[in-house]
């Protein structure tokens, strides 16, 4: 497995998520690849891919920080676990296009950037307002 681990979103705020390519099947005794699934359907169902993965996140969170777990457990829960799988990739090519796209990605493209001065760097975001980062603690963080 493959993973690239985002903090943020289209519009640049707090969005942890991962990218994650798992293969779908393996190298057989004659050392050729051999699919696991031939119907080029996912690996796994879905919707059970949600629950086992924020399950198996949470027992070792729990695991590593019990205390930490106990404070921040409800809000866990709270909140959906969302799973959006694509159809196998076609080919190694495909492969390493979508890394590509996200190993590769900065947060702000220069195309972005609208203005900079000792204090902010103003830019485009993805919506109907523009955003403005700050070096103090007296910036505003946000625009409308």
């Amino acid at each position: 497995m493959i993973s690239v681990l985002h903090t943020w979103g289209q519009q640049l705020g707090l969005h942890p998520h991962l990218h994650c390519i798992v293969s779908g099947g393996e190298v057989n005794k004659d050392g050729q690849w051999q699919n696991i699934r031939s119907n080029g359907k996912f690996l796994f169902p879905v919707k059970a891919l949600s629950k086992v993965f924020s399950a198996k996140y949470c027992e070792k969170l729990k695991a590593k920080e019990p205390i930490k777990y106990k404070q921040i457990r409800q809000e866990f829960w709270q909140k959906p676990w969302v799973v959006f799988a694509k159809k196998p990739f076609g080919s190694s090519n495909s492969v390493v296009e979508y890394l590509g796209r996200y190993t590769h990605k900065i947060a702000i493209s220069n195309h972005r950037i609208k203005s900079i001065d000792n204090d902010n760097v103003t830019f485009d975001q993805r919506g109907p307002s523009a955003w403005y980062l700050g070096n103090s603690q007296n910036s505003n963080p946000c625009k409308s």
